[in-house]
Parts: structure tokens; sequence; C-alpha cells
């Protein structure tokens, strides 16, 4: 073979090996891609597994109980305080409560014990003692159990002796305070005792009733029932009707509902389902109002019945019923917004989230908000839950700055655009309104400061931005303070 076939053969062999070469790369390269799918596989089904784990531990929860609920970490909060640092967490434990920390508002009764006459006289000289001082020695706690009295009511009458003489009596009598319940020996402190034993202390009639035997008389259930009844429709009724008129004349209501049973209700079983509807009044400096109204029903009419005459804002969940309201301003719930978003979050992934609390006596830091490439890695619910902690921070963080700074200017989007500043007013000294020249219809302004007017915020002034004084054609008496060089 000449040389020419030899160079034929050697390419050929080459091209075969090429060829090889290639389809070996191939198939390494399909066996990576199969290494990674099953990689992701396993880790989709260990994450599948985990939240299987977590919502069976949550049935558990559910199945055995309230008692069971807590858990581990639970348990771990309420007896331990987390105490954030800057380079490291340190756990604490719980101060021990002192005694004026648990009987600081107990009335003190100061009790001298004397000192017997047969020993002031000295054993020895048999000379009488002076008195020195008195020392302190010890505390204990004194109750004075119930006690239950039979008042009898007698009435002083006068005459006049005079009228008396002529044959005409004038009779003075002394006025009696008017019973409770006619008819009826139940006195105010009574049905106080039985209501706040039955409402306050969920105790039930029978066992007061038990409870009123060991006193050493007898109370029968349906007289304290009826005792609460009566005073329910014919004295609590008027302040129920008293305090929502003031709750109305509120500019912030916060509301809410919730299911409950009602036993032996007229033309209503017991199986069907009430509510009750909640009312509360802002946190405005005034004092506080809580209204319950029960309502067989959960229909928008409900609500839109009870707040008729309201025209400020309400503060609510998502709940379409509260849509019937007209001339409000309804306020979502960041709380309940968060929750949802928690909700929707895979339990696998909820464990790396962190729920800031602003009411919590705990530093919370600012968990920020992630750059572009991590955004995209992250679920929506995830991000409005990283949303929703940013406001938590801020508000919390507002509420700090309120004792160490002397001023803290806010800025909001445009009032009547979004219901920012309206919500944002109710919490500041002083709004100060901005508008910008040329731009701003008349209509626009006026609806925005009644807008902030309504929500409770004073109006201290206003700032005209975005004003060319060098073009303006106005002849305002500013523009003769402009000097060669000056931009006002």
């Amino acid at each position: 073979m000449d040389s020419k076939g030899q160079d034929i053969l050697f390419n050929s062999e080459m091209n075969q090996k090429d060829l090889m070469i290639q389809m070996l790369s191939e198939r390494l390269d399909e066996k990576d891609e199969t290494i990674t799918e099953l990689k992701e596989t396993i880790n989709e089904l260990k994450d599948t597994i985990a939240g299987l784990r977590e919502t069976l531990d949550e049935f558990q929860r559910k199945l055995f109980g309230t008692g069971s609920e807590k858990t581990k970490q639970d348990k771990k909060t309420e007896e331990t305080v987390t105490t954030i640092v800057k380079s490291h967490k340190r756990t604490t434990r719980k101060a021990k409560a002192t005694r004026e920390d648990q009987y600081g508002n107990l009335p003190i009764h100061k009790e001298v014990i004397p000192l017997p006459e047969e020993d002031k006289y000295c054993p020895y000289c048999n000379s009488k003692m002076e008195y020195v001082t008195e020392m302190f020695v010890r505390e204990e706690l004194r109750i004075t159990p119930a006690k239950v009295e039979r008042i009898h009511y007698y009435q002083e009458k006068w005459q006049c002796p005079e009228c008396r003489k002529d044959g005409d009596g004038t009779f003075a009598e002394s006025k009696i305070p008017t019973a409770l319940i006619p008819h009826s020996p139940a006195s105010p402190s009574m049905v106080a005792y039985v209501a706040m034993e039955k409402i306050g202390m969920a105790m039930p009639y029978y066992r007061q009733e038990f409870l009123m035997n060991q006193l050493g008389f007898t109370l029968p259930r349906e007289t304290m029932a009826n005792w609460i009844i009566y005073t329910a429709e014919n004295y609590f009724y008027l302040i129920y009707d008293r305090l929502h008129e003031e709750l109305l004349k509120r500019d912030l209501v916060h509301a809410d509902e919730t299911t409950c049973q009602v036993l032996r209700e007229k033309g209503r079983t017991a199986e069907q389902t009430s509510y009750m509807w909640l009312y509360t009044t802002g946190n405005d400096g005034l004092t506080p109002i809580v209204l319950y109204d029960y309502q067989p029903s959960r229909k928008g009419s409900c609500v839109q019945e009870f707040l008729e005459g309201f025209h400020g804002m309400v503060q609510c969940d998502g709940y379409q019923g509260y849509n019937r309201l007209e001339d409000v301003i309804l306020v979502c719930c960041l709380a309940h917004a968060r929750r949802k978003f928690f909700e929707a979050v895979p339990a696998a992934r909820r464990k790396k989230l962190k729920l800031l609390d602003v009411n919590s006596d705990e530093a919370i830091e600012d968990t920020g908000l992630p750059d572009e490439e991590k955004l995209e890695q992250l679920l929506p619910a995830e991000i409005g839950l990283l949303y929703c902690n940013k406001l938590f921070y801020l508000e919390r963080t507002l509420k700090e700055l309120e004792a160490e700074a002397d001023f803290v200017i806010i800025d909001t989007p445009p009032s009547g655009l979004l219901s920012d500043a309206a919500i944002v007013a109710q919490y500041v000294d002083g709004a100060v309104f901005v508008i910008r020249q040329d731009y701003t219809d008349v209509d626009r302004i006026l609806e925005g400061m009644e807008i902030l007017s309504g929500s409770g915020a004073e109006i201290t002034g206003c700032i005209l931005n975005d004003v060319n004084v060098r073009t303006s054609e106005s002849q305002h008496y500013m523009n003769s303070y402009r000097t060669k060089g000056e931009t006002l």
C-alpha cells in the first residue's frame, strides 16, 4: 500500500474514533441530565415528605385538643426571652417576679401588735419601760370571704303638730332608694356579683347556686338568670345604645365576625350557625369602645345596618360583606393579608420564613427586600410575605422614633388617589399638603384636603412645589426678592 492509501486509512480510523468520542460524550451528557433530574426528584420528594409530616403534625394537634397545640418551640418561647445583640443572639431566662410586682396593686393595712401591759415592766428592776420604736417583721395576704346580708329598709314618717291640732294631717316621708328590679330582693351588688361569676368567670348558674348554699341561703338558678335578662333589657341596653352612638362618631372602627352556636333559639335549630359581630374603636386617645352584635347570619346587611351613619375608616378582613358599606374608607388588615401569604407557601418552605410581631417586646431586625436575582427564585406568596414584614418593621420603627427624634417626616402617595395618606394621617401630629403648580386641579386639592380632615389629621399648612419663578407669569411679591444668579 502506498503512502496515499495509508493516509486515507489513517483518516478513516481517526474519523471513527472522533465519532466514538462524540457518541460517548453524548451518552455522558444524557447520564448527567438523568442524574440531575433524579436529584431534583429526590429533593421534591423530600419536600413533599416534610410537608406531609408537618400537615400530619397539624392534624394531630387539632385532633388531640388545644393542650397539644403548643410545640417545643412554643414552650421554649414561654420560658425564655431572646435578647438580640449585634454579633449574636443571647438567650436569658425571665426575671423572677418580686412580691412588689405580684402584690403592688393591693392596699396595705398596717397592723401593730401591742406589747401586753404586764410585759411593760422590767423583769429585773420592775421599772416601767418607755416606748422606743416599731419594727417591720413580715407580710401576709388576708382575704375576707363574701358576706351576704339582708337589708331591711324602713321609711321615716313625720307629721306637722300644728296641722294635726286643726284635724289636718300633713306628713313627710323619707325617700327610699328605688329597687333595681321591682318586687325582687336583688340589689346592684348582688346582680353584679352574679353577672361577674357567670360572664367574667364562666361559672354556670347551677354552680353559683351551690356556692350560695355554702353562704347560708338558697338562690335558685332560674332567679339568677331572670335577674341578668331583666337588667340587660332595662339597663345595659341603654348603655349599649349610648356607646353605639359614640362609636359612630369616631374616625376609625375595627370590625370582625365569628361563628357561635345558640341553643333553643326561636325559629332556628341548634345546628344552624349564628354569628357574633365585633366592633371596636381605634387607638385615637379617647376611651376605647368594644361592642358585640349578635346576628343569626353573616349577611352584609348586618354590618351595613350597624354602621349606618358612620363615615370614617373601617379596618376589616377581605370578607365581601363589608363592601355593602357606603361613604366609608375600607382599610385592609395587614395581619390577615400576611396570614394568607403564609398559608400559600408550601409547608416545607415555611421553616425558612420569619414573621415579625409589631407588639412584641423583643427587638426585631429589618428583614429587607432581596435583589431582583433572588426575587426570581421566590414564590409570589413569599414575596408578599416579605413586603408585609417590611411594613411591620416600618410601623415598629415609627413607634420607636417618637421617643428618640424631634421631628419625623413621612412622605405618602397623593391623597385621594390611594388611601395611604388617610391611614398614616391618624398617627401623625400634623399634615402638610403638597401642591404642584400648574398641574393639580382645584377640585382634586379640595377632595384631598377633605379626606385628610375626615381621617382626623390636623392640616398645618401647604407647600407649593415645582415652581419656576423665572418663567412664572405670577406677579407675586416673592419675585421682587429674586436677585441675579439666584434660584428660589
